[in-house]
């Protein structure tokens, strides 16, 4: 007697519901849009709210509630939120002395 081995075709309607059935939160139809000014479900629309993350960010982290790598990411995203906020500013800046260049002339 030999024994055989068969090779099935991978099922990816299967592979499909299995993601669904075990990681729902990753693996769904409609995904939830990600607003790009978003952590974690927190607005963050000026640098109060940011500052604010942070402070959390680090008080949880330092009470061991918050993983060290989910707070060095959450941190990163925040700096990277205000320095386009500084950004902006300074391009605001920068065209009011250009305005105020051209009046003067």
């Amino acid at each position: 007697m030999t024994e055989t081995t068969k090779e099935v075709i991978p099922d990816t309607t299967a592979q499909i519901f299995w993601l669904k059935n075990r990681k729902p939160g990753e693996w769904k139809n409609n995904p939830t849009p990600v607003n790009d000014n978003m952590i974690n479900g927190l607005l963050l629309s000026n640098t109060q709210d940011i500052f604010e993350i942070i402070s959390k960010v680090i008080e949880l982290t330092a009470s061991g509630r918050l993983d060290k790598d989910a707070a060095s990411i959450m941190l990163s995203s925040c700096k990277t939120i205000l320095d386009c906020i500084r950004t902006g500013e300074q391009q605001k800046k920068i065209d009011e002395l250009e305005q105020l260049l051209k009046s003067m002339k």
